[in-house]
């Protein structure tokens, strides 16, 4: 019997009104583990904001979140078929924050193997900018289609959990699909204190992502044991 989790913000992201900001953490995130995201430092301020959140409720990443109206938002780029990387490239030229989320990738060439990077949703790159930025994306003629993010700061708490396991070499499977499930919290391992929703498959505990309805999500494989009742 296996076990999937829809994960939600770690219980460290999760602040009520009367907690107090701390300054910004060093960087988590490195261009040699995360090497489609740009700035490095791009989800670093995820906590910060949180936490200086109006919100009387605790925040939490499946809940719509506050966002100060003058925040950049989130753009979902759907590109031209094998863009990806090539609109990233030129994203970073233009100092447009943006994340392809890629995990490493050993390719057999001319009887040698090297490393490359397969982006895990195909045709599909995360931005951030107001129109400005939205205008030169629609210029680099490499997109299909832009698709507004409604809840911007819920989707920085879901790329940044994604973020940290690339950053871990934490393997990962796409989905497609979000099971229902029971809430649970990560009291052990590389996961340690993430909150979710936890479903039972085929023999073998494993952490749901939801990223976006578009998208999906990817899952990681997690021992039953370290997850309890939340």
């Amino acid at each position: 019997m296996s076990t999937m989790l829809t994960l939600t913000a770690p219980r460290s992201l999760q602040r009520s009104v009367t907690s107090v900001a701390t300054p910004a953490a060093a960087a988590t995130f490195s261009a040699e583990k995360n090497p489609y995201l740009f700035p490095t430092a791009l989800l670093e301020d995820v906590e910060m904001r949180l936490a200086n959140s109006t919100s009387t409720e605790l925040v939490d990443a499946a809940q719509p979140l506050p966002v100060s109206l003058d925040e950049a938002p989130w753009w979902l780029v759907h590109t031209k078929p094998r863009q990806e990387k090539q609109l990233a490239h030129q994203l970073r030229s233009l100092e447009i924050s943006h994340f392809l989320p890629a995990a490493p990738h050993r390719a057999m060439t001319r009887g040698r193997v090297r490393l490359t990077w397969a982006p895990l949703f195909p045709s599909y790159l995360f931005f951030r900018g107001l129109a400005e930025a939205r205008l030169s994306v629609l210029q680099t003629n490499r997109i299909v289609a832009i698709h507004p993010v409604a809840d911007t700061l819920s989707l920085s708490c879901q790329l940044r959990v994604l973020a940290e396991l690339v950053e871990k070499n934490i393997p990962l499977r796409v989905e497609e699909r979000f099971p229902p499930g029971r809430n649970v919290r990560v009291i052990a391992g590389a996961l340690l204190d993430t909150c979710g929703v936890v479903v039972q498959r085929c023999g073998k505990t494993r952490l749901f992502i939801k990223i976006s309805e578009l998208l999906g999500g990817v899952s990681v494989e997690i021992d039953h044991r370290f997850v309890e009742p939340y």
